[in-house]
């Protein structure tokens, strides 16, 4: 549900009075799109601190309860994800960087952002800003990129996710993995948001799904084995997809495309591109299957309704950085993308698409072949690096 004005106002006080005598007192709050659960400002300092600039990002969490629509279930997310988006950006995440410019292309910095300070009594955080941004799923709905830059932001971004997925395992991190084992809220959240709602989606579409119970409650079991197990588990981002990967852009606006979609800002090749990973509030002990798969579905969205033609060539130069991985992880990685595919575009802007039902299909023949373990399927297709 999107925040009403009132809220935003509510909101922008509490950051305003917590902040006030405080280094991070408020010149201007500039709220910031893209989220529904929490609020987000541009705080301009009222005294920039040196070696910061003049901005920083204020994110206030709240309790938030969400409603599922089609079946009225309710689940609320507490503020408390505050403390453990806290805890993770706290640790020293590793970062990644393509090879120094060549091509006439920019090197490519990935990283995350860094926690300036959290004030844990208001669920507030002080975060490292980066203006002028836009998403990658911004820039892919507006246009392509050159062939070039998007295989190297597919390495560089693939290159990040194995060495985070590692350092997230490692046993330097046994302090963090202690402290994320009681955050079982995240990985709830994520199979309410997915294998959750299949049923849901069997009732909105009975004409091609009547048929598929059964293979979704295989999936589901499966997907909650391997997702819900003490063991064999590391940290993972939670909430990986284009929409959290942002690109420091030049000040040179660009127009909306026939779609309507705006990315604000177009990348300046001639300088040095920093990418930063977005949105830390889901990161949980769980398989590396969530984040693999659910990155790989938004891809293949963008590229199936809005003929991204970048997205094969992120994708595929994105698997080869990340290396192979065992045989059954990239089935129950496919397992999880066809699931998203099934369940989220029926519940965004692409419900009214008439590819619709063929995406669902897709989603539905990716299961099918991945709970039979089937890669021969796989190798013709966009997927087929995995295997």
């Amino acid at each position: 549900m999107v925040h009403t004005d009132s809220e935003w106002q509510i909101a922008q006080s509490i950051v305003e009075d917590a902040l006030q005598d405080t280094s991070y007192a408020c010149q201007g709050l500039e709220r910031l799109p893209g989220g529904f659960i929490n609020f987000a400002f541009r705080n301009r300092l009222a005294t920039p601190i040196e070696g910061r600039g003049e901005t920083v990002v204020v994110k206030m969490t709240e309790d938030k309860l969400k409603v599922e629509k089609t079946t009225g279930e309710e689940f609320t997310l507490h503020k408390t994800r505050s403390y453990y988006e806290h805890q993770v950006l706290a640790h020293q995440i590793p970062s990644s960087c393509s090879k120094e410019a060549c091509d006439g292309l920019p090197s490519i910095l990935v990283r995350v952002p860094e926690i300036l300070h959290y004030f844990p009594s208001k669920y507030i955080q002080i975060i490292e800003d980066l203006p002028n941004t836009s998403t990658l799923k911004a820039h892919l709905l507006n246009k392509s990129f050159e062939p070039a830059f998007a295989d190297a932001c597919g390495r560089v971004i693939g290159a990040w996710a194995v060495k985070f997925h590692r350092w997230g395992r490692h046993p330097d991190q046994e302090g963090l993995r202690r402290v994320l084992s009681s955050y079982t809220e995240a990985g709830v959240f994520k199979y309410r948001l997915s294998c959750g709602r299949l049923d849901a989606t069997i009732e909105k579409f009975p004409e091609i799904l009547d048929n598929k119970k059964s293979l979704f409650q295989h999936v589901s079991q499966r997907i909650t084995a391997i997702t819900h197990r003490d063991d064999d588990v590391g940290i993972i981002h939670g909430d990986f997809w284009p929409g959290n990967l942002v690109f420091a852009s030049s000040a040179k606006s660009v127009e909306k495309n026939e779609l309507g979609h705006d990315p604000k800002f177009d990348i300046d090749l001639d300088s040095k591109q920093l990418i930063f990973v977005l949105d830390w509030e889901l990161c949980h002990l769980s398989s590396i299957v969530i984040d693999l798969g659910t990155m790989f579905a938004e891809l293949y969205i963008l590229y199936f309704f809005e003929n991204s033609a970048s997205v094969p060539l992120i994708l595929e130069s994105f698997l080869k950085a990340y290396g192979s991985i065992e045989t059954q992880d990239a089935f129950d990685t496919m397992l999880y993308c066809g699931v998203h595919l099934i369940i989220w575009p029926c519940r965004t802007e692409w419900s009214e698409s008439p590819k619709l039902m063929e995406c669902i299909q897709y989603g539905c023949d990716i299961l099918d072949n991945a709970y039979k373990s089937n890669a021969d399927w796989f190798k013709g297709g966009l997927f087929h690096k995995l295997f």
